[in-house]
């Protein structure tokens, strides 16, 4: 079963919350506290998932045939960082120098003036904490930089060795929560950097078992594929990602407790949703989805653009359907875009001798790596 339609269905349903939810925080104010108060956060855990089933076929592929030794390996890893440096970067910086056009004061003071913390955010450094929506890609990189260990555990150990090891790492992940933030700003650290949702390295443990996926679609396809499984795990999900947003809400620090199970329920929601195909109306959400990299980048630009130009104004149902009619507008110019960006770095692989073992598109959130065919998961 090709998967390819499913995983971008997935992507573009998550983006289409975050599109949503930042409009309503913006130009709906009221709407946005009452009904979706930091949602968008909660629908990021569904692109740290699929970048993990991505990752991990691309590091097979990468990986498989290597002639054994710490050289050879070493090379192929330091082709894997490359290929995902010349996939994220270009958009990403991209993105970062046009946004003070569209929004002078967007974010950080330092990100329009040179400093140490101005190049963290160009480089995404994974201990820095990018203003507004690119918080994103320096969180990213962590998995980026996880991965290679991650995928090496999970041929190791083998599948359920494996996911009991990432069950205690959630354990630890919970009680190392409590104590992070009190020991990083005894050290001068923003702990903001390793945190997401409030839980450390929660990102990290979303790629790691969105690695597994691939695994267990190959052995447990069939048993996997029920549609009540993707039901009931959607609200297992929803329910525990609200528990989240409020610290004490069904008894003290709930918020907390239940953020292992969001975490993992996101996960399920996945792989049940792979096994299961895509619904119906999937190809339509899909095409979303295929350039989400970019939509998340540039939709806080598009909008303020369409601000300025009087087309949205807050607390306007008008300014909203205008705002969603012309968001394909917006999805054209991401798509040239992507494209553009796709022969560029395409033309520096060929400079570099790094051969292309998957198909052009955005990294992250865009089409993150080949999706295997019917039967595989190579």
């Amino acid at each position: 079963m090709d998967t390819r339609v499913t995983t971008e269905y997935l992507k573009g349903l998550a983006i289409a919350v975050v599109l949503v939810s930042h409009y309503a925080s913006f130009y709906a104010p009221g709407f946005y506290e009452r009904w979706l108060f930091e949602y968008a956060s909660e629908a990021v855990s569904v692109f740290f998932v699929l970048s993990g089933f991505g990752l991990y076929h691309s590091l097979r592929r990468q990986l498989e045939g290597v002639p054994p030794g710490a050289t050879s390996r070493g090379r192929s890893l330091l082709v894997f960082y490359l290929k995902r440096a010349l996939r994220i970067y270009p958009l990403y910086w991209l993105s970062l120098a046009t946004i003070p056009l569209a929004l002078p004061d967007y974010g950080y003071d330092s990100l329009h003036q040179l400093s140490l913390h101005t190049l963290g955010v160009y480089l995404a450094f994974p201990l820095v904490v990018a203003p507004g929506v690119f918080w994103f890609l320096p969180a990213l990189m962590q998995c980026y930089l996880a991965a290679p260990f991650c995928y090496r555990l999970l041929t190791r150990l083998g599948l359920w060795r494996y996911l009991l090891l990432l069950a205690i790492a959630t354990a630890a992940g919970f009680e190392g929560t409590k104590h992070v933030s009190g020991l990083a700003g005894r050290i001068g650290f923003d702990s903001l950097a390793i945190l997401y949702r409030n839980f450390l390295l929660a990102n990290i443990l979303l790629l790691a078992l969105g690695m597994a996926m691939p695994v267990m679609l190959e052995r447990y396809r069939k048993e996997l594929s029920s549609r009540a499984c993707v039901v009931a795990s959607l609200v297992l999900f929803f329910v525990s990602a609200y528990i989240t947003r409020f610290p004490d809400l069904l008894f003290a620090a709930s918020g907390l407790v239940f953020t292992p199970l969001m975490l993992w329920s996101a996960a399920l929601f996945c792989l049940f949703s792979i096994a299961a195909g895509p619904p119906p109306f999937a190809r339509a959400a899909a095409l979303a989805g295929r350039h989400s990299y970019p939509l998340y980048l540039f939709h806080r630009s598009a909008y303020s653009l369409l601000a300025l130009a009087g087309v949205i104004t807050v607390n306007s149902r008008l300014s909203a359907l205008a705002t969603v009619s012309l968001m394909l507008l917006v999805l054209v110019v991401c798509w040239y875009l992507e494209r553009a960006s796709s022969s560029f770095t395409g033309r520096l692989e060929q400079l570099l001798g790094v051969q292309r073992t998957e198909p052009a598109g955005g990294v992250g959130m865009g089409r993150l790596q080949a999706q295997p065919q019917a039967g595989s998961v190579d």
